[in-house]
């Protein structure tokens, strides 16, 4: 029987404001498939670059064929966006990287495991794809080799243990690496989950190289440990995570940011065979964090290179912008320019060597906090510092870029034996300046030393000393701490 006019269809309530509510609007969610459940890439996987994807998963427990999509940096905005509908850009530096070259294919899981190296190519055509043209150059060379894999969770890159045998790489030496020499880039990506590169796994390009790789986890809580090695030739690396980032694996690049939302923590003991070695063939070294940057256990950083004819030189940079910065454990760093500076925390440079006599220009250290310490020296074993141009030490609080800062309460404190070596110009700058009784602070021959400060603690009493050979050096300069030249330029 026909409804009474004004009577509610059936199911529905009577009344103002009674009829069925409308379906909740749905989220964007970015314009990349998703591929549900945890897929496996390894060498029995292809990527077709028109571009779709035959890959293991294990939902669906089969090889399963998916399609990605052509993202264009240029004019599809921030890869966050069109991936996974996310308006936070979660690195500074990713959007720049991924439009300089130019279009890359993506796909997007829900999780992925990587323990192999996919095929890539242009193998059985999809009828997507138009013709090849009959002269010049082919159609799928126009298609970009750039590849993003990015997941809503967890990309992890493992060995061969990692799964049962069914989902697994064939086991030999395919089985343990990520090779680039298949892409022209690559991009991993997470938007809530965490990447792991496992112990045993490694990232690797052959010498001619050229394939740029980034890691980026976006998320709050998501981090990024790297247990493996990454062994990248000519070709630049980014490893960004949103929350905290370990790094105890061998990395070799041209060029290497490491950045990290939370904490950074490079270590050299997780193996048990000594040291690691985080190496910038022609380019710099950038490793920032919002809280707290630690380097121990026999790390190395390095990175040597003469960038240019006109002497611009490779620099290694540590940025701290709310914490801490601390390097132990005989750990080195080794650049032509080093850059240490923690905008509101303090520094602990201990058991370590900074610097070469014959290779580093200028050694600039700098603490931020107004009433915080800088530290020198352990009781470990000997802290050593060189440069050839200029070493400052410095603890100020940072107004602005070229100024001298505020009026602090900032200090620097010799806690064991410290060697300054290399010549040059040898500023020390703080409020309160102490060396520990019984320590002596050793000054190269050559250098010219010059301590800034309105409180000396040493040099008599019980405290400690800078020496000279056998000759007690380091005298208050005449202007004290307000006197100091700007950070970073010599005199």
């Amino acid at each position: 029987v026909p409804n009474k006019p004004g009577t509610p269809p059936p199911g529905a309530t009577g009344g103002s404001g009674g009829s069925t509510p409308p379906p909740p609007l749905q989220v964007f969610q970015g314009v990349v498939p998703l591929i549900r459940g945890l897929t496996v890439i390894n060498r029995n996987s292809f990527i077709k670059v028109d571009p779709q994807i035959k890959a293991f998963n294990l939902v669906t427990n089969t090889i399963l064929l998916s399609d990605g999509t052509v993202y264009h940096p240029a004019k599809d905005g921030p890869f966050a966006y069109f991936g996974f509908g996310a308006t936070k850009v979660s690195d500074p530096d990713l959007q720049g990287r991924l439009a300089e070259k130019g279009d890359w294919v993506a796909y997007k899981f829900e999780e992925l495991l990587i323990n192999g190296t996919p095929d890539i190519g242009d193998f059985f055509p999809s009828p997507r794809i138009r013709s090849a043209p009959r002269y010049g150059p082919s159609f799928y060379d126009l298609l970009p080799r750039n590849v993003i894999f990015s997941a809503i969770n967890d990309i992890t890159l493992a060995n061969n243990d990692a799964l049962p045998d069914d989902y697994n790489d064939p086991g030999d030496a395919t089985g343990s690496k990520l090779d680039l020499n298949n892409f022209d880039s690559v991009l991993l990506y997470t938007q809530n989950g965490s990447i792991l590169l496992e112990e045993g796994f490694n990232i690797v390009s052959d010498k001619d190289g050229g394939q740029d790789i980034s890691l980026v986890s976006a998320g709050a809580t998501s981090d990024i440990t790297i247990h493996g090695d990454i062994e990248i030739y000519a070709a630049r690396l980014l490893i960004s995570a949103g929350h905290d980032l370990l790094v105890d694996g061998n990395v070799t690049a041209d060029d290497i940011t490491f950045r990290a939302g939370n904490d950074v923590k490079i270590d050299g003991a997780y193996d048990g065979e000594g040291s690691n070695a985080i190496e910038a063939q022609k380019g710099n070294i950038l490793v920032s964090a919002k809280k707290n940057i630690k380097i121990t256990n026999s790390s190395q950083l390095k990175a040597l290179a003469q960038l240019s004819p006109d002497g611009l030189d490779a620099l290694i940079r540590l940025e701290s912008l709310e914490g801490e910065i601390t390097i132990d454990g005989n750990s080195t760093i080794d650049g032509t320019n080093i850059e240490i500076e923690a905008k509101k925390g303090a520094i602990t440079i201990a058991n370590a060597t900074l610097g070469t006599t014959n290779a580093t220009n200028a050694l600039k250290v700098r603490m931020g906090a107004s009433t915080g310490t800088l530290t020198i020296g352990g009781t470990r074993g000997p802290t050593t510092l060189n440069a050839r141009q200029l070493i400052h030490l410095y603890a100020e609080g940072i107004s602005s870029p070229g100024t001298k800062g505020a009026d602090t309460n900032g200090k620097i404190y010799f806690a064991g034996p410290t060697s300054f070596g290399g010549g040059g110009h040898l500023d020390i700058a703080a409020k309160t300046v102490e060396i520990k009784g019984g320590v002596n602070v050793n000054v190269s021959g050559t250098s010219v030393l010059h301590v800034f400060t309105d409180n000396q603690l040493y040099n008599g009493g019980t405290y400690g000393n800078f020496v000279r050979g056998s000759t007690q050096d380091g005298n208050r300069h005449p202007s004290g701490y307000a006197g100091r030249p700007a950070f970073g330029t010599s005199h």
